[in-house]
Parts: C-alpha cells; structure tokens; sequence
C-alpha cells in the first residue's frame, strides 16, 4: 500500500453560527483503489457536504479552503474571518427556533449546484494537493473523528429532555435508547453486569444496584466507555432515578440526557483519556448507586479514573449554569474555569460559554462518592443556581418541562464538552483532593 501524502492534509472549521459545534472537513490524497473507509472520494463531494454544511451551500467555501491550506489548521483553528464568510447560518437552527431564539438559514440556492458544475471545490483541493500520481485521488474525510458531525442538533437536545418518563424502569430505558442512538451498543443478554468492565467499548453496561440486605431493586447503573489512547479516564456522571413528587425533569433527567449527548459527541473522536459516561441509580436513596458502583472497582480500576465532572440538576428556567463551589475540588473548579476562558477566547460576543462558581448549602450529589474514596478521585458538580431556585423546584411538583430551560441546558452542554476538552489536555497532576 502506498502511503497517503497527508492523512489529514488540512482542516477547515465551520463554524455553524451561534451556539454551534465546530464541524471540520478534513482532505485525503492517497491510491484511488484504497482510499480508507471512512473518505469519500471527491467526485462524491456534494452528498458528502450537503450532509455537512447548511443549505445553501455557502459560495465562499473553496476561497476558505484556499485560505486555509496548511496542515497545522486543525478543527477549531481556522481564522473566523473565513469560517464565518464560509458558514453564516448553523445547520438545524430551525430545530427549535422558538427555544432559543435562533434564525434558519437561507432558502436553498442554485448556486449550490453551480459550485459543483464548475467544478470550484475540485479546483481548490487540487490546488493545495498540486500534481496527483498516476491512480491517486483526492478525497474528503467523512469519519466523525476528523469532525464533530455526531453533535446533536437543537430539536434533539430538546426532545431528549421532553421525553422524561416517571417510573424508574421508563426512565432507565431511555436512557438506554439515548446511548444506542448515539452509537453504542446493547445486547441485554449480555449487559448487566457485577463489576464494570473496563475492556468492553461503545456497549452499554448495566450494574443492579442491590438494597442493604443484597437483595435485587431492579434498579441499575447505566454506563458506556470509550476508548483512549492512554489509561486515564474521565468520568461524566449524572443520576436517573427521582423522587415521588414531580416529573423529575430537572432533578436528574436534565443530567442524563447531557451524558447521554456527550457520549454521542465524542464517541468517534480520538482523545487521550478513555471516557465513562454513567447515569447513576438510586441517588435519591442517599448516592447509593454511585457508591456500589466505586465500591465495585479493582483497586487497579479505582487507580485510573483521573477526574468524575457531575451533571445534577441543570437548565432551570431563570437560573445560570453553576459549579458547585463548596462541593467540588479546587482543582477541577479551576480546571472549568480555565476550559471556558480558552474556549471563548476563539468566540464572538453572544457565542460565548457562561459558567460561573456559586454556593449551595443542604443536600449532597453522586460527585461526593468520589470525593470519599480514599486515596480520594478528584471530582465536581455542575448544576444550575442560585439555590433558593434549586429548592423551590427539585422534589416538588414544580420539577416538570414548564421549568426547564433550554438556552441553559445548550450551555452547559457546551461547557461539558469544553471541559473534557480541556481535561483530556491537561492532565491532572495529582489524585488528592483540593
């Protein structure tokens, strides 16, 4: 086989307006005959950035791939000048323009077919790639892991949290849905499980979590893992389970479906630690699911896990996006706040993440079980404040979809997706709690 010229030859970031994920399209020059399964070649070009892009496909884009040849334009890098000249709209905005206020993009155009006739996108990759050999050809990386493409959309974010269900077994089951829509596999002749199992990927595993005495609740941890190229591992937590009062949309079905997204967004992405994405049993009954979950870890498992980052409690309506200061270590508070100044240093006004740290006094959250071990895992919870809102909805009838708040749920979405990022980078120097 012969090697490609430049696997990932250059990187241009769409930028799909406000609130939206970076996109990227990733260009391949390699033997025509063996192009890798996940590059399309050129010539099927516009199905694979119709799929990509909004509709109309913008003009300027071959002037953005001209502008952005070289191969240390990474996803996210690209000058915002010409990413936004190449995407002013941002793909299913019109998902739920009435939820946060976003604008469709402009009706399709001719001239979407115009730019393939003239053949403007083949003439752009063929100027960077300059003179192929004999039998190769140029191609557009289409795999999720040169792209956030596998990001959800608006209508979805949305849905995911109107779908809450009441009884603990509906709930569970969408959560499993949620993970399998987002790649993962499930076999439930082969999910439940004792003891976590490190070594299956992209699977959703489930742990019973027994009462005091052993004896079966039906009621089960549900986590998917992710691979890394290292045996770190980032833990993104939440609960599934709710109280008898209300509908249980912000007290926790807000922070499992966020998991759940997560997931779905980095699942094909290659990243140095390995992930875990749990939605936690039986925190109601006092963090219990978390805790067996620990509890049931080698030593050597317990070891690895570098940081837990908690979702409890998101997206009130008339709230902020909060860390629980008096909650959380000092470490990862920083670490957040640190994750969101780099990422609004490359955002436009109105673009930008909002996080900020806040004090809430009674009640406790799944970060805590982590915190507890000893040598103790480094953790924290994001939630949405000020407390005297907390606790005029969670555990009563008022926590229902009427006080859910999507502008809040996207943004803290973001953040998490923000911190990982960050974390994945930034390696945490030491296991101790700050």
């Amino acid at each position: 086989m012969t090697a490609p010229r430049s696997f990932v030859a250059a990187v241009l970031s769409i930028l799909l307006g406000a609130s939206a994920p970076a996109r990227a399209l990733s260009l391949y020059s390699g033997p025509r005959a063996q192009l890798p399964r996940t590059v399309a070649p050129i010539e099927a070009a516009p199905a694979v950035f119709e799929g990509l892009l909004p509709a109309p496909l913008p003009p300027a884009l071959p002037a953005a791939l001209g502008a952005n040849p070289a191969p240390e334009a990474v996803e996210g890098a690209a000058p915002r000048a010409a990413a936004q000249a190449a995407a002013p709209a941002s793909a299913g905005a019109d998902d739920n323009a009435a939820a946060n206020g976003a604008k469709g993009g402009a009706p399709p155009r001719a001239a979407e077919a115009e730019l393939f006739a003239a053949g403007h996108v083949h003439a752009a990759i063929a100027e960077y790639f300059g003179a192929l050999a004999d039998g190769e050809a140029p191609g557009v990386v289409v795999s999720r892991r040169a792209r956030l493409e596998a990001a959800p959309t608006d209508g979805e974010l949305l849905e995911s949290v109107r779908e809450s269900k009441k009884t603990a077994a509906e709930r569970e089951a969408a959560a499993i849905r949620l993970f399998v829509l987002g790649g993962a596999k499930y076999d439930p002749a082969h999910a439940l499980v004792e003891t976590p199992d490190f070594s299956r990927y992209d699977e959703v595993q489930l742990q019973e979590v027994r009462d005091g005495r052993g004896r079966p609740t039906g009621k089960h941890n549900i986590f998917v893992l992710k691979r890394g190229r290292t045996d770190r591992i980032l833990v993104s937590s939440s609960h599934n389970d709710k109280v008898s009062e209300g509908d249980g949309v912000i007290d926790n079905w807000t922070g499992t479906t966020l998991v759940t997204h997560l997931y779905r967004t980095e699942k094909d992405l290659e990243t140095e630690a390995a992930r875990i994405y749990v939605s936690f049993a039986r925190e109601e009954d006092g963090l219990l699911g978390s805790q067996h979950f620990l509890a049931s870890l080698s030593p050597a498992q317990r070891a690895r896990i570098e940081a837990d980052i908690n979702y409890d409690t998101i997206a009130i309506k008339g709230g902020a996006t909060n860390s629980w200061e008096n909650n959380s270590d000092g470490v990862l508070l920083d670490a957040a706040d640190a994750a969101v100044a780099d990422a609004n240093a490359r955002l436009a006004d109105g673009d930008r993440l909002s996080l900020s740290r806040d004090y809430l006094d009674g009640g406790d959250a799944d970060s805590s079980s982590f915190r507890w071990q000893r040598p103790p895992i480094p953790a924290m919870t994001i939630y949405s404040g000020p407390e005297d809102l907390v606790f005029s909805i969670i555990h009563t009838a008022r926590d229902n979809f009427g006080a859910f708040d999507f502008g809040l749920y996207k943004n803290t979405y973001r953040v998490a997706a923000a911190l990982l990022r960050w974390l994945d980078a930034h390696p945490l120097s030491g296991r101790a709690g700050a």
